[in-house]
């Protein structure tokens, strides 16, 4: 674009150059940090004019100084009304850092305006600091005595050394949009962005990272751990006046969703320092009650902890860089499928692995899942290993389906209740009983089918008395809503396998019918009783039947049989136990006692 100077200094004397605000945005909440400032050319007859097209010239023809005062000064005026939680990232060319009158410049736009340098962001490249750079450390000290922050910025693109983060005092990193904007397509620049980002978090450096223009690329980037994002996505650069609407603008907090297979992990787990996040992964492989570990694509293994070394009965150390082959050949052929499947992005759970016994061990049975481990865009690098010792728990499913054929056929109800106090196993006459099935009590809580407070008050206790290894019998009376109230004796016993009480088997009987019984019986008792020291109190005889085969007419029974001998008859038939006969076509003869 043909540019003349003399159209340059009207530009500058009628203030036709403008500061545009794009927003940055804190990845995790969505809110709103600040906004960098972009120069516009409000040319008059061409319109706006971009950035691109009149910087180099200014640096060239040496009035970048004048625009630079220009667009500073318009745009600290105009953040006066934004909230002052937000800040202000402004650029300078590499020219300007050579200026040792620029920390002078800043602090007299500041003076002018009122606007605190507290909360302004100077942007500087890392061209800036190849000349000179002795100035530049002293231009970007005298800054930061100002009040000043430091980005080092498009890091990546230009002389790029290591040496520049350490002799400048940064507060702030941004990965350049060239490397964002292919991230998602190219391997490369995801691990670019990934290692600029780690390497900002290693040196306790907020990142930024410019350019992003889509949900996939912001949902990458705040699962690398990146602070803010900039860029169309969160909206484009607006002049002063649209300041208002971009701050009361709805905005979406970015969060992993599940089109993609890699936004599933979570992204607490991306709080810290890379040191602090490997401390922590550690903590937790050392701390699992589970063996865990991680094999890359060449089956080696990467990382695993001490439980699932001595799973396979070898040194963490000697698993460390080996392959599954080596370490574990008895089951290779087995495991192989499962890990290839795995490598492909399948998650494997729950299969069970049969280890024969060793010289030391019994066999074991391993309960193990895969789980595909992806990078930042979803590519599997490897599978992360679970494996839980089975074995007790197996042995103890064995002994309950035996348990089960047993219980099957008997009368007296029976249910299997386990230490999380959940139904395993019932038999038929349980669940006639209760006429329900197999599907709809097995594995529901004791307490949502007998109700909390009476499972609090009586039965956990009970229960818990057997988990301790005690047999335990009491009698419980419960109401049901379709029997009414029942009288149940109740005895628990425990379950040991491998050295321990796995549950408790209950067995139940429903005592109300025989208790009905044995009281009415009871009752018929204390009343022949009571009618006998009646009669023989008032002197007056009282008759029993006896029965005796026809022999003809009836005759009153010998008067010499004595009251004793009656008392004695009745009560042989009383502790013989009250029972109704039968009238049968035969003779009775009634005898007075």
């Amino acid at each position: 674009m043909a540019i003349d100077l003399a159209e340059i200094n009207r530009a500058l004397e009628n203030g036709e150059f403008l500061p545009y605000f794009q927003p940055q945005v804190q990845l995790r909440s969505g809110k709103l940090t600040g906004f960098e400032v972009l120069a516009r050319w409000n040319h008059a007859t061409k319109g706006i004019i971009p950035p691109d097209d009149f910087i180099p010239l200014a640096e060239r023809d040496g009035w970048i100084h004048a625009l630079t005062s220009q667009i500073m000064e318009k745009a600290f005026r105009s953040a006066l009304q934004l909230p002052g939680a937000l800040q202000l990232s402004v650029n300078i060319s590499p020219i300007q850092l050579r200026d040792r009158s620029l920390a002078k410049r800043f602090e007299e736009v500041a003076r002018l305006t009122g606007f605190l340098l507290e909360r302004v962001m100077v942007e500087i490249t890392e061209s800036a600091m190849t000349d000179n750079p002795e100035q530049a450390r002293l231009t970007a000290e005298e800054l930061k005595e100002l009040g000043c922050k430091l980005t080092l910025d498009d890091f990546g693109t230009g002389y790029s050394s290591l040496r520049h983060l350490q002799s400048l005092p940064f507060d702030q990193l941004k990965v350049d949009k060239s490397f964002v904007f292919s991230m998602a397509e190219r391997r490369d620049s995801r691990k670019i962005v990934a290692a600029v980002i780690g390497l900002g978090q290693g040196l306790g450096l907020t990142t930024v990272a410019e350019g992003v223009e889509s949900r996939e690329q912001a949902e990458m980037l705040l699962w690398m751990g990146c602070d803010t994002g900039q860029g169309w996505l969160f909206g484009r650069p607006q002049p002063a006046e649209s300041l208002p609407a971009v701050l009361t603008a709805p905005r979406q907090k970015i969060a992993t969703g599940i089109a993609f297979p890699w936004k599933n992990l979570s992204i607490g787990s991306m709080e810290g320092l890379p040191a602090q996040k490997l401390a922590q992964l550690q903590a937790v492989y050392d701390g699992a009650p589970v063996g865990l570990g991680f094999v890359d694509r060449g089956l080696r293994y990467v990382n695993l902890n001490r439980q699932l070394a001595e799973m396979g009965g070898h040194s963490v150390e000697e698993y460390l860089g080996s392959t599954a082959q080596e370490m574990v050949p008895d089951l290779y052929l087995k495991l192989e499928p499962y890990i290839n499947r795995a490598l492909q992005g399948e998650a494997i759970a729950g299969f069970e692995i049969n280890m024969p016994a060793t010289g030391t061990r019994g066999a074991r049975t391993y309960l193990v899942s895969h789980q595909p481990a992806r990078d930042e865009a979803g590519e599997v690098v490897g599978v992360s290993v679970a494996a839980l010792d089975f074995t007790a728990r197996k042995q103890a499913e064995e002994q309950l389906q035996r348990y089960e054929r047993v219980v099957e056929g008997l009368e007296e109800m029976i249910v299997v209740v386990d230490r999380e106090y959940r139904y395993v196993l019932a038999n038929r006459s349980f669940l006639d009983y209760r006429a329900t099935t197999r599907e709809k009590l097995l594995g529901g809580l004791v307490s949502d089918f007998l109700g909390k407070e009476i499972f609090e008050d009586v039965v956990k206790g009970k229960l818990d008395e057997c988990f301790a290894g005690k047999v335990v019998n009491y009698e419980l009376n419960f109401t049901y809503p379709d029997l009414g109230m029942r009288e149940l004796q109740i005895t628990y016993i425990p379950i040991e396998v491998s050295g321990g009480v796995t549950g408790a088997a209950c067995v139940l009987r429903d005592m109300t019918e025989r208790n009905r019984m044995a009281q009415a019986n009871l009752d018929w008792q204390k009343r022949i009783e009571l009618a006998l020291e009646g009669a023989w109190a008032s002197g007056c005889g009282i008759g029993t039947w006896e029965q005796t085969p026809w022999s003809g007419p009836k005759r009153p029974a010998a008067s010499g049989d004595s009251r004793e001998a009656c008392f004695r008859a009745v009560s042989r038939r009383q502790r013989s136990g009250f029972t109704r006969t039968t009238c049968q076509k035969s003779t009775m003869r009634y005898r007075t006692c």
